[in-house]
C-alpha cells in the first residue's frame, strides 16, 4: 500500500493501536496503553499475580521441582553444590558490601574505587567444595577480591 491510508484501530491485549499512516516504507501509529497493562512480557517482574512464572504455574505449564518451603529455606541456606553457595556466603558475611547480586555475578564495594565485579559464569564453580577453603582464609570482601585476582 502506498500513499494515503485510512485511520485504523487495532485491538491489542494491552490496549490498541491507531494506525494513521501506512506506506510501503513507513507505518505511523499511536499506541494506547490501558492503565495497568504493559507492552511486553515483564520477565523480571516477580510480584505475585504479575510474574510470568506465576502465570505459567497457574496455567499448569510449569513443573515445580521445589515447594515454597524449600525455596524459602534456600534463601537463607543456599545449596552447597552450586555458585549459590558463594553468593549466599558473601551476602551472609558482607551484606553491606554487596552492591548487586545476580545469577552470574556479584558486585562488591571493597572500600576503594571502583566497585569490584566477580563473574560467576560457571554454575558449579563457587560450590562449598570449591570455595570453603578460600572463605576460611579471608575476613573481608577486600581480602576476598585480592585473593581472587592474585592468580
Amino acid at each position: 500500500m502506498s500513499g494515503r491510508s485510512t485511520i485504523k484501530h487495532v485491538p491489542k491485549p494491552w490496549g490498541h493501536e491507531t494506525i494513521w499512516a501506512h506506506t510501503d516504507a513507513y507505518v505511523g501509529k499511536i499506541l494506547h496503553i490501558t492503565a495497568g497493562q504493559s507492552l511486553s512480557v515483564q520477565y523480571h517482574d516477580v510480584r505475585p499475580g504479575r510474574s510470568l512464572y506465576e502465570k505459567l504455574v497457574r496455567g499448569g505449564r510449569v513443573e515445580r521441582l521445589l515447594d515454597d518451603d524449600a525455596v524459602t529455606a534456600a534463601m537463607a541456606d543456599p545449596p552447597e553444590s552450586t555458585r549459590a553457595y558463594f553468593r549466599g556466603t558473601c551476602l551472609a558475611r558482607w551484606a553491606d558490601s554487596v552492591v548487586a547480586a545476580n545469577w552470574d555475578s556479584l558486585v562488591l564495594d571493597v572500600g576503594i574505587e571502583p566497585l569490584r565485579r566477580i563473574p560467576m559464569m560457571e554454575p558449579t564453580r563457587g560450590s562449598k567444595e570449591h570455595v570453603a577453603e578460600l572463605f576460611g582464609q579471608v575476613s573481608t570482601p577486600r581480602q576476598l577480591v585480592e585473593r581472587l585476582t592474585a592468580s
